[in-house]
């Protein structure tokens, strides 16, 4: 992603991959034998829908989590380029959660995918050293958990000389989401960081599991640019697992096992045992569905007015209805609304904080870019950056 100067300057730095390479090798003093990269995601519109069964529309972004991974006997030992101090734990037997009670909260993401990755796919394989570095920010909405998840798994991939689809990684790397970082995650995050595509975004049916590319709007014509809120959030925190619970307790109230069986024209009446919490969580998901069944003819019709509109309704579900915004987040969404050039302007990804994404004409992109740092500031007293999305391939191998 190109990065604007919307107000806070940010240094370049080396490349996940050199960072994760140096690491590597200084933490063990060896050359890894493997190497992998797996991308972020911005979602463009579709949040909190994939846990039920939804239809979504991301975009794997061109940064992301690079894994430098070697054989070690009997433990995996693991160290981060953003995070200081190592773990390690031994895997001479099957790991549980509560095996890294004591380890680093990070730690959870790699060791889980590295049980889940073996106890299906390489039973008796011996442990890893293993070093990662991420280019997408912690918090912040575009899936940094999802590109570790997957980069450790396609290094394992490659390192154990196994040949997986794309579904089977990105099943592993949720049921180690799930079960060692506890966040009941839908599988979209995972499905777009092992399948993203370049110019595309990726429409995912979370029914199934399938996918369709999309090509973006042409870059000359309007492009996605997400804004930076400055307030990070967390998916383990309980709130994201809250809106879950409230969409799973209302299914036998309604008499159905998915919220996707639930049609549009159904939200005016809704059965009154539904409680409150539970009838904004129907509404928000069935809506929301509905709009991303719209939105991806819409771009591919230059229809930009129209899919801009469907961006600010989703925020409106999002922020009002369903409650996964925050002040900050909303501010923002409106000041990058109300700029000459936009279309559309929602949050992206699990809420309580992170991104905006918005669709802007590509002349305006700078003006409003630097319009928006400077409202931002004044009504928040935070800085912002902007970044234009440049949707990347998913998950591969790289020479190492």
């Amino acid at each position: 992603m190109s990065i604007g100067i919307a107000s806070r300057i940010e240094v370049p730095t080396p490349s996940p991959e050199a960072r994760a390479l140096a690491l590597f090798r200084q933490r063990f003093g060896t050359e890894p034998t493997a190497l992998a990269f797996a991308p972020g995601r911005v979602n463009l519109i579709g949040d909190h829908v994939d846990y039920c069964d939804g239809l979504v529309f991301p975009a794997a972004l061109s940064d992301g989590c690079v894994c430098a991974l070697g054989p070690r006997n009997g433990s995996i030992a693991a160290v981060s380029a953003e995070v200081e101090g190592a773990a390690e734990i031994d895997v001479l037997s099957p790991l549980e959660p509560g095996d890294l009670a004591d380890q680093p909260a990070w730690f959870a993401y790699v060791a889980g995918t590295y049980e889940m990755m073996r106890s299906r796919f390489a039973p008796g394989a011996e442990g890893v050293n293993i070093a990662v570095a991420s280019a997408v920010p912690t918090g912040s909405g575009l899936s940094s958990s999802a590109s570790l998840e997957m980069s450790v798994a396609t290094a394992l991939e490659s390192h154990w000389g196994l040949s997986l689809s794309a579904v089977d990684k990105a099943l592993a790397c949720q049921k180690a989401e799930h079960e060692f970082a506890g966040t009941p995650c839908g599988l979209m995050d995972q499905l777009v960081s092992a399948t993203g595509r370049a110019g595309c975004a990726i429409r995912i049916d979370c029914r199934d599991a399938t996918t369709e590319a999309v090509p973006l709007p042409r870059a000359s014509d309007a492009v996605f640019v997400i804004f930076d809120s400055a307030v990070s959030h967390a998916n383990g925190d309980g709130g994201y697992a809250e809106r879950r619970a409230a969409c799973e307790s209302a299914l036998p109230k309604l008499g159905v096992t998915s919220l996707r069986d639930v049609a549009p024209d159904a939200l005016g009446s809704l059965p009154s045992t539904l409680s409150d919490v539970e009838l904004d969580a129907v509404r928000h998901v069935v809506s929301e569905i509905d709009r991303v069944r719209t939105f991806p003819a819409l771009l591919s019709e230059s229809r930009l007015s129209e899919a801009g509109r469907l961006m600010d309704e989703s925020h409106v579900s999002l922020s009002d209805v369903f409650r996964v915004s925050c002040p900050e987040v909303d501010t923002l969404a409106q000041i990058v609304r109300s700029q000459d050039g936009v279309h559309g302007a929602r949050m992206t990804g699990g809420g309580f904080g992170g991104w905006v994404v918005a669709l802007i004409d590509s002349g305006a992109v700078q003006a409003a870019g630097e319009a928006v740092g400077e409202a931002y500031r004044s009504a928040t007293g935070l800085e912002t950056v902007y970044r234009v999305v440049t949707a990347g391939d998913g998950a591969r191998a790289l020479d190492v």
